[in-house]
């Protein structure tokens, strides 16, 4: 069952679609991926052994990027954040932050999915810039 909703930012929407235009199958892996972390009690500290979870410490700070493939040959890279409620506004889920602080329902948001050699640098620095004014 899952405890996490899954949203996409709406940036991250063309990303989105390029896999599933493109790399249907990797597209697949991907949607399995996220539902796994959906069912975690916190994402950012998955439980399930096939899950890769870090925190992008430069380029998006507070945002987290989760390996899709299998092991060994991991060439996708979803990068998102976590949102909660709190006193009935959404806001994100800091890295600090225990995530029983927060109201349900509590969501994952897909922000940047890419290729690993494109998943860092300056696109991911500008999706920040540009979602945290938001």
């Amino acid at each position: 069952m899952r405890k996490w909703r899954i949203l996409f930012a709406q940036e991250a929407e063309a990303d989105l679609g390029f896999f599933i235009e493109k790399y249907p199958s990797i597209w697949k892996q991907i949607r399995q991926t996220m539902v796994l972390l959906a069912q975690e009690d916190d994402p950012r500290h998955p439980k399930n052994p096939d899950l890769n979870v870090a925190m992008v410490e430069h380029d998006a700070p507070g945002w987290w990027r989760v390996y899709v493939g299998k092991p060994g040959k991991q060439w996708v890279r979803v990068i998102f954040r976590m949102i909660g409620t709190r006193s009935g506004k959404d806001v994100e889920i800091e890295r600090l932050d225990r995530v029983d602080e927060f109201d349900e329902p509590k969501a994952i948001q897909i922000t940047f999915v890419s290729f690993r050699k494109d998943a860092y640098g300056k696109p991911l620095r500008d999706r920040y810039k540009r979602m945290q004014k938001d």
